[in-house]
């Protein structure tokens, strides 16, 4: 992925809080302006492959590039303190809930309804 020096400086500073996270890059030396994405958190892998079964386009590369913005401006604007759950993590899984949700007009077999209202009657 293709980064200036001044964000590669910054991931270089929080790459292991990264890795904590899930994501683990690495830093070329003979590339100043560039990383290297070696492992992803497994939600993004999830979401890829969700996008892929329906016939889209990749979005993987795009999700990790929108987190390390993410994580570079959270450096920049507050020196690397963290909240909760990364917003980038948070659009994945909602995106996630929302495509496997049962929507109105969905059919569903005798036996997914019998197992949507027992699923309902345990809460």
């Amino acid at each position: 992925i293709e980064v200036t020096e001044e964000q590669k400086r910054l991931l270089w500073s929080c790459h292991k809080s990264l890795k904590d996270l899930g994501l683990e890059i690495s830093f070329p030396e003979n590339n100043r302006s560039e990383i290297l994405v070696g492992k992803v958190p497994l939600c993004f892998v999830e979401r890829e492959a969700n996008e892929l079964r329906r016939g889209r386009q990749p979005v993987a590369k795009s999700i990790v590039e929108e987190f390390i913005r993410e994580q570079v401006d959270l450096l920049q604007t507050t020196g690397g303190a963290r909240g909760t759950l990364p917003l980038t993590f948070l659009k994945v899984l909602a995106s996630q809930a929302c495509h496997g949700a049962i929507k109105f007009n969905d059919s569903l077999t005798v036996e997914e309804s019998c197992q949507l209202i027992e699923a309902l009657s345990c809460c």
